[in-house]
């Protein structure tokens, strides 16, 4: 421990001795320096710094500016924190105190202060809440959310250590509790503050288990200097990412908490910490070169879906991570929603690649190549040694046979032993087979990600994977002409697996319960027995439960005596919109007490929790009634609707003789049965022995990853469209061979195209322009407007019909219509300097200029904004924050958007797509104008053409300050709209001011922009951190959607308001086209 620590630590806890003597009275000063004569140099500065007459004095009944302190509930090395009472309104919070000031730091000061600047910026369920802050007496303080029962997921980790394994329920909450902590965290990055102190110690949790996370004091705050320079360190060493520990400063961004909120869940699941040791210097050593195990390894009960979250948060490479705390909160919501997740196991591949990153003086690129042949060397060495072993265990066998029937008693024995040796030897061989399945699996699915576009000339490729792919399910004989060795099917492994789980110790009762109720269907299987139960109490065929027992078990409860909380815990019982189960009678008995306690405001509200409790425990007539008394109470016409939607409920539960009724719940039993039989099936194996141990997890891991592949619904090697490989590759095999046909050779396709080529040849507007049939795309014909040819992308939807006015009818269906933007020359950028000069702008910024001339050969890019639809359709899962499952009115027919620059490039790649050049956007976006909008340079022209920060959005609660930007502006949207309602430009392009920010394929480079232009210019990406994005958004302001504004983005990022356009280059083998007239 160096000796700051140590003189921190002495301090700490002279404050703490001198609070308690202050706070008893029973000694005098100098009897407190006797007794502690090891402390009395920093005991007699405190006293002389904080006499016990001083107002600042920290005692129970001192007052602190507005606030009483009422006990002390925590301390530290440089503060306590204290309950105390606000006397000015009336209410209890934590007041934090930094103390013993003359040895604060002037960076302890700074700490307290940037953790109250943080605490200010922020409001969120999940972050403790800061009052207020300030000094008094000259005593700084920060008055806090007070957390009811002071303990932290700290505390809760060292008594669930205590235990032989965490509770059931333990992994659901682990995984509630963390989404809550990254919504939170994912608010703090979007205003603009990093953490970097995450850990245990800092989750405070509420009485109801509910997170909060606290202490912002090491927070980087944008816009405020750092607190140390690089090289320095800060935060909890357990908990650090990497770039912390090798104080990369400069480098922390998000991801950074992403890896330390890692650390903080592994230790939750695994009750270890990831990377530990007995020194500072160890545990850094460790969390920048060690990969940490998985969980499972230290409590088996681990959801496999939670341990994989975890490890991709712990990767050591930021862009490995997820790319956001948006992104980690979807996936374990994913887990309790018993959907897939995004977060996959390390391949063997990645895994070599990880170590030699992090070991380069053993790895360079001819000793990975020595590397990949050891591993296959050894593997292969292994397999003929055991097959050499298996065959003269086979000849042993023989030999020991025939002198065992010459009646050989020590022959007899050496059978048994030669037959107990052959076993061994063909388990081995088959565990060896497994090994190279797991590899050649690996192999199929690296290969598979490669295998893009779903062209046809891919078709061989794709035919060939799907023969390995069968091979590896369904399994291979020998065969020694070919030089194929045999390979084992899923099923085999399975009966290898069950044969060696025969060995497994058995379980007791206890660990057969824990088993059963740490199985993902578990908590559905709860669900659907108590609906069952209550379907079959609707039906008569079960008794209710006893209104008297609910009356005596409430009574040995304490509940509150106001009727509107005891409403709300009635309502929360029920929630008819998605119904609980179980609880009906005790909702109702609760809503009895809560109407007799309601004043005449209250009782509408109440006697419609009364009615819909009845209706759900099977008293119809007595809802209906309370519903008829409900509307008649003082404001209760506005529950009309509720009482409609009761009066349908109660109509369709009046015959309990209904076949219909009685089907579902005789389907739902069948469901039931069936999920019990899962649960019931043995998840949890001990062995005597590690090697079986390993042995189980190895199998275990294949044969989940076999099933996962041949999945029929969502693997691999179907025609499945599932997340993360998007299209399975018998999908993609039919589409490449039939994609020709559809798109360019069948009969009416290739009277279109003909149509097309002549029409757009002798186009001014196109130049002569001789185009070739483009492969994947059908022609829709010229837009009414525009005059511009638009053609439909196949791979990303349906062909749009055109009305009688000849625009585009869309639906969630449509593909991606793109449109062939002419070639030629326009002035990009724009300049505040000269008003007679080009593309004057006096909004302009340093970044949009110089202005300069730049030439572009003819192009397609989308019409539209690419909707969550088409992204859905090819990659399997929509990433979208607001998508029609969150509310807010929005559709499939929204933009895509929480889409990073990386997963952009990914899914258009599939899609024979890429990203428009920053030129390719600003002159598509211009649409023949050089104005400030394509609508003009007058900000009013853009109503009706564009989605900003606007006057819906403020009434819809936004915060946004470009509200304020241009108060009169109510264009209708509040978030972003249906892709198409706005007004298009001259090129018949949509919203391409707002609504969504637009991703450029260009990397970011101040110098590239300013250089001379060569045709099509497009900054180099590959060693940027950071690209471009055009248009502005719903939430920005005008100036922010102007033609030439830039603006920049990591880009990992995966904000709400980014989204993107599509773009493809024209294939054709003609000259270059002339310039347009």
């Amino acid at each position: 421990m160096s000796s700051s620590s140590r003189s921190g630590d002495q301090l700490g806890e002279a404050l703490r001795v001198l609070n308690e003597h202050r706070a008893s009275g029973a000694l005098s000063d100098e009897q407190l320096l006797a007794r502690h004569p090891d402390l009395r140099e920093l005991l007699e500065a405190l006293l002389e710094d904080s006499p016990a007459s001083a107002p600042q004095a920290v005692r129970p009944g001192a007052l602190v500016g507005d606030f009483e302190l009422v006990e002390r509930i925590g301390a530290g090395g440089m503060g306590e924190v204290w309950k105390a009472r606000q006397r000015s309104l009336q209410r209890d919070v934590a007041l934090k105190l930094l103390i013993g000031q003359r040895f604060a730091s002037a960076q302890a000061l700074e700490r307290f202060r940037r953790e109250a600047l943080a605490g200010a910026r922020l409001r969120h369920q999940a972050i403790v809440g800061v009052h207020a802050v300030g000094e008094a007496q000259g005593v700084h303080f920060i008055a806090q959310e007070l957390v009811e029962g002071g303990r932290t997921l700290a505390h809760e980790l060292r008594e669930l250590r205590e235990l032989p394994h965490p509770p059931a329920e333990h992994w659901r909450r682990t995984a509630e509790r963390f989404a809550l902590l990254a919504d939170a965290l994912e608010a703090a990055h979007k205003a603009g503050i990093l953490h970097r102190d995450i850990k245990p110690s800092n989750i405070l949790l509420e009485r109801n288990g509910a997170p909060k996370l606290a202490d912002f004091g090491l927070a980087r705050v944008e816009g405020e200097l750092e607190l140390s320079r690089t090289g320095d360190m800060w935060g909890s060493p357990f908990y650090m990412s990497p770039e912390q520990a090798a104080a990369q400063r400069v480098e922390l961004d998000g991801r950074s908490d992403v890896f330390s909120l890692g650390a903080t869940l592994y230790e939750t699941l695994a009750l270890v910490k990831p990377f530990d040791g007995d020194t500072v210097t160890q545990v850094l050593t460790k969390i920048l070169a060690d990969d940490p195990v998985d969980p499972r390894q230290h409590r088996s009960l681990c959801p496999r879906e939670l341990a994989l979250i975890c490890l991709k948060m712990l990767e050591k490479e930021p862009a490995r991570r997820y790319a956001s705390m948006l992104e980690v909160a979807a996936d374990l919501r994913r887990f309790l929603a018993h959907e897939p997740i995004h977060a996959r196991p390390a391949s063997p591949l990645q895994r070599a690649v990880k170590w030699t990153r992090r070991h380069p003086a053993a790895s360079s690129s001819a000793g990975i190549g020595a590397a990949a042949l050891i591993v296959v060397s050894a593997l292969l060495f292994e397999q003929a040694r055991t097959a050499h072993a298996l065959e003269r265990s086979n000849v042993d066998l023989e030999e020991q046979r025939a002198r065992a029937a010459r009646g050989e008693e020590a022959a007899q024995e050496s059978a048994a032993l030669a037959e107990r040796n052959a076993a061994e030897a063909t388990r081995k061989a088959n565990d060896v087979l497994a090994l190279s399945t797991q590899k050649d699996l690996d192999d199929l699915v690296n290969a598979a990600a490669r295998l893009w576009p779903a062209l046809p000339d891919k078709a061989p490729e794709y035919e060939a994977w799907l023969q390995r792919a069968d091979e590896l399910l369904n399994g291979r004989p020998a065969n020694a002409e070919l030089g194929l060795k045999r390979r084992p099917s899923l099923a085999e492994h399975k009966a290898t697996l069950a044969e060696l789980r025969r060995s497994a110790r058995p379980l007791t009762d206890e660990q057969v319960r824990a088993d059963r109720e740490s199985h993902p269907q578990f908590a559905e299987l709860e669900r659907a027995r108590a609906e069952l139960l209550w379907r079959s109490r609707m039906l008569g065929l079960e008794p209710w439960p006893d209104e008297q027992q609910i009356e005596a078990e409430l009574a040995r409860e304490t509940l509150p005596e106001d009727a509107q909380q005891l409403n709300r815990i009635a309502w929360d019982l029920l929630n008819p919109p998605a119904p609980r189960f179980g609880d009906e009678v005790r909702a109702r008995v609760l809503a009895r007490r809560a109407l007799a306690a309601a004043d005449d405001t209250q009782r509408a509200a109440v006697r419609d929790t009364l009615a819909w409790a009845c209706a759900r425990s099977g008293r119809l007539d007595e809802a209906l009634e309370q519903m008829r008394l409900s509307l008649a109470e003082p404001g209760g016409e506005q529950l009309r609707k509720g009482a409609d939607d009761l009066e349908r409920f109660v109509a369709n539960s009046r015959d309990t003789q209904s076949a219909t009724r009685r089907e579902e719940r005789d389907e739902l039993a069948d469901l039931v049965r069936a999920a019990e039989h899962a649960v019931a099936e043995r998840r949890t194996f001990e062995f005597a022995d590690s090697e079986s141990a390993w042995w189980d997890r190895q199998l275990s891991q294949l044969i989940g990853a076999l099933e996962d592949f041949g999945d029929p619904l969502n693997g691999l090697a179907s025609d499945a469209l599932a997340a993360p490989f998007g299209w399975g590759v018998r999908r993609r095999l039919e589409f490449a061979r039939t994609i020709e046909a559809r798109s360019i050779a069948g009969p009416d396709v290739s009277k279109a195209w003909r149509e097309a080529a002549d029409a757009i040849r002798s186009s001014a507007r196109y130049g002569g322009l001789a185009l070739e049939p483009q492969l994947g795309l059908v022609p829709l014909g010229p837009d009414p407007r525009s005059g511009l040819w638009e053609f439909v992308h196949l791979a990303s939807g349906e062909a749009p019909r055109r009305g009688a006015d000849g625009v585009l009818e869309l639906s969630e269906a449509t593909g991606l219509v793109l449109v062939l933007i002419p070639g030629g020359e326009f002035w990009m950028g724009a300049q505040a300097k000269d008003p007679s000069a080009r593309n004057y702008d006096p909004r302009a910024e340093r970044g949009e200029g110089p202005v300069h001339l730049v030439e572009l050969s003819p192009y397609l890019i989308s019409k539209y904004e690419m909707t969550q639809a088409q992204w859905q359709r090819l990659a399997g899962v929509n990433p979208s924050y607001y998508k029609p499952s969150v509310g807010f009115g929005t559709t499939l027919e929204h933009p895509v958007e929480g889409v990073s620059w990386s997963q952009c490039v990914e899914l258009l790649e599939r899609a024979d797509l890429v990203l428009p050049s920053e030129a390719q956007w600003e002159h598509a976006a211009r649409g023949g104008t050089d104005t400030a909008w394509w609508t003009g340079d007058e900000r009013d022209s853009l109503r009706g053409a564009a989605n900003l920060a606007d006057q819906t959005a403020k009434r819809l609660g936004a915060p946004w300050p470009s509200i304020e930007d241009w108060p009169e502006l109510d264009d209708g949207s509040g978030l972003h709209c249906k892709v198409g309602a706005y007004a298009p430009n001259g090129f018949g392009l949509h919203n391409v001011a707002g609504n969504v920010w637009e991703w450029c394929r260009d990397g970011y480079d101040t110098y590239f922009y300013a250089r001379p232009s060569t045709p099509d210019p497009c900054a180099p990406w590959e060693n940027a951190s950071h690209r471009i994005v055009r248009g502005g958004a719903y939430n920005d302001g005008a100036s922010n959607a102007r033609s030439a504004y830039r603006d920049v983005n990591p880009y990992e990022n995966s904000g709400v308001s980014m989204g993107v356009r599509p773009a493809r280059a024209l294939r054709r083998s003609d000259a270059k086209q002339a310039a347009p007239r």
